[in-house]
């Protein structure tokens, strides 16, 4: 499967065709990356609103960290026998559920159950990300590729939390 993209990618050695599918790449990093930092300012917010002690609403910080590790042991492997985009996409929509359970969540057990899901979704994606930059180029823009994806995995963890911060003062905690 990524072998016909990788051959449509380096025979049109077009900038636009790299140009999207870099920017998808670190797209989805990105949002990897934000999913665990975005909603810690929002912490308290969350004990408050559900009424519930702090430690509790803490866990659903190692509840996802948790649920990111058990995918990439097994679906890693499943991407290089099934192809990346059957394992990315399921990942994607679980993600999404997750971060909808959580949006409409009215129990902090919706909150854990939500973020579960997320971190599910998100180590379905991060193991079999950070080997399409090896399936889809080769010398230079390789390194381009894995600098770029470096640079996002730097800057983003320190983003995130401004940012969360940022939509729970302006908005609600719901909207980190």
């Amino acid at each position: 499967m990524f072998t016909k993209i990788r051959h449509k990618i380096l025979a049109a050695d077009s900038t636009s065709s790299l140009l999207i599918t870099s920017s998808l790449l670190v797209f989805l990093v990105a949002v990897q990356i934000m999913m665990s930092d975005l909603y810690v300012p929002s912490l308290p917010a969350i004990t408050e609103y559900f009424h519930t002690t702090p430690e509790l609403v803490k866990s659903s910080v190692a509840v996802y960290l948790l649920a990111t590790i058990l995918p990439q042991l097994f679906l890693g492997p499943l991407s290089d026998a099934f192809g990346r985009k059957k394992i990315i996409i399921p990942g994607v929509m679980v993600a999404l559920l997750g971060s909808l359970c959580c949006l409409f969540a009215v129990s902090i057990d919706m909150i854990l159950i939500g973020r579960m899901l997320q971190g599910m979704g998100v180590g379905a994606v991060s193991g079999t990300l950070r080997t399409i930059p090896r399936d889809l180029f080769q010398g230079r823009k390789m390194a381009k590729m894995v600098s770029t994806v470096g640079l996002v995995i730097g800057v983003v963890p320190v983003i995130a939390p401004m940012l969360g911060g940022y939509l729970q003062h302006h908005y609600d905690w719901r909207a980190a």
